[in-house]
């Protein structure tokens, strides 16, 4: 027996290797069990060797058997099993990003027509390269599939949603989910959904380079990568008001110049993300 499935439909295929000539008529059941009583659906007498049920429920096993008859409309004694498959699952639409954090963010898997013992895998992309959500949140290179309930106990995130962690800070990464039927049988990865983790708070060095007009402030990436914009203002108040900012910069310092001779200044800084989005203090 060979079937051909997808997401909603099945053809069933059967051969005549008992030697029957064509023309001999086959009367195919389908049930979603394997004793015929659920669901059960039929094809009618037919003399094709295959049949397509329609209008399937998307990764349900489906039961198959199959009995033919003669000219003088004589039936076989009894049925022959043609065992079982699955419907293929429907590709999942771009997971749904929320808490995003420094290192970490939160997805709901958006699962449509798939029921609830299907299986998922969550791919991450970044910098070229595709990482996987392992069953502790982390990221690796093998893909583990497992049911919504599953990534939720697994990675001890809120219901229907999984808890990534380990993640780089301000660092772009595109989402997306792959479905697993009853079969192992996996779909192509869905909708892609896309966001950069937050900037760590930088920190301002006590390292200051101090001349009678200028002072030259440093501060350190506190692990965010290169090219992440840093935004530093500079006040004789300690309240910040007035003040003068450095504007967005990738740069590790900033020097002001035509400064009051023994004078002392205040500074403060924040970062923000390939998404614009800023730390939540300075």
């Amino acid at each position: 027996t060979a079937y051909n499935t997808y997401t909603g439909s099945i053809t069933a295929n059967w051969t005549d290797t008992s030697g029957n000539p064509g023309g001999t008529q086959y009367y195919l059941e389908r049930a979603k069990d394997d004793g015929f009583t659920q669901d059960l659906v039929n094809s009618g007498w037919t003399a094709s060797l295959s049949t397509t049920s329609y209008s399937l429920l998307a990764n349900t096993t489906y039961h198959y058997h199959i009995k033919s008859r003669n000219n003088s409309n004589v039936e076989t004694a009894g049925w022959v099993t043609m065992g079982s498959t699955s419907t293929l699952c429907e590709v999942p639409a771009a997971p749904t990003i929320s808490d995003v954090l420094t290192s970490s963010i939160t997805l709901a898997i958006n699962t449509g027509t798939n029921p609830y013992w299907s299986k998922y895998a969550v791919k991450v992309s970044s910098g070229g390269i595709d990482r996987y959500v392992q069953a502790n949140g982390t990221l690796n290179t093998g893909e583990v599939y497992q049911t919504t309930d599953s990534w939720k106990t697994s990675t001890s995130a809120q219901t229907g949603k999984l808890w990534l962690t380990g993640l780089v800070s301000n660092t772009t990464h595109q989402f997306s989910i792959s479905a697993q039927n009853s079969n192992d049988v996996n779909t192509v990865y869905g909708g892609v959904n896309s966001t950069s983790t937050l900037c760590v708070v930088p920190v301002v060095t006590t390292a200051y380079n101090t001349y009678t007009g200028s002072i030259t402030a440093n501060w350190t990436d506190s692990g965010n990568p290169g090219g992440t914009q840093y935004y530093l203002e500079r006040s004789t108040a300690a309240n910040f008001t007035p003040s003068v900012n450095s504007d967005w910069t990738t740069s590790l310092s900033t020097t002001s110049y035509s400064l009051l001779a023994n004078t002392t200044y205040h500074y403060h800084i924040k970062a923000r993300n390939n998404s614009n989005v800023e730390t939540a203090g300075w």
